[in-house]
């Protein structure tokens, strides 16, 4: 099996691996580039599934996960990157002359946050399970209250958050000077 062409999307194996991790045992995923402020215990003795919204693009990231195991949010999560991520070798429309090449790539890169979009649509909300997506300032704080804001606003390593934040996602900014 020719994998060489997934060298450039270095995420996919951690977008399954924190899907089936979660799904399975359920707990807390962060990204390696969180600094956690405060105990996350309340969010999981609250929550049964709850994730952040990112105020950099306006979206829903997957950088960080909180999830009871089993949860029908993490399973089709799970389910739609491991669809995304099934390909054998690089589809032939994934070449660098096709001119969408650069929105396919985007959308491979991206699978996760895709995967999860379609994940929160497919599954029905019960009133026995609690789930949420938490604002912003909870586990992305930035020094403006506007979203979408520019990632020079987040807060910086060294920095210190506002109270009500958790951990903060530092982005691209934990390894440049």
């Amino acid at each position: 099996m020719n994998l060489h062409w997934l060298k450039k999307w270095f995420s996919l194996p951690s977008d399954i691996l924190r899907g089936k991790l979660c799904y399975e045992f359920g707990g807390v995923y962060l990204d390696t580039d969180y600094r956690v402020y405060r105990d996350l215990t309340p969010l999981c003795q609250r929550y049964h599934f709850c994730m952040g919204h990112e105020p950099c693009a306006a979206k829903i990231g997957s950088s960080s996960l909180l999830s009871v195991p089993k949860h029908p949010i993490v399973r089709k999560f799970l389910e739609y990157n491991l669809k995304i991520y099934s390909f054998k070798s690089q589809p032939t429309y994934l070449t660098e002359d096709n001119p969408l090449y650069d929105e396919h790539m985007r959308y491979a890169i991206y699978g996760s946050m895709f995967a999860l979009a379609v994940a929160l649509l497919e599954t029905p909300q019960r009133d026995d399970r609690k789930d949420i997506i938490l604002p912003p300032m909870y586990l992305y704080p930035t020094h403006k209250d506007v979203y979408p804001t520019p990632i020079s606003d987040v807060y910086v390593p060294g920095e210190i958050p506002p109270l009500h934040s958790f951990a903060n996602h530092y982005w691209e900014l934990s390894w440049q000077k």
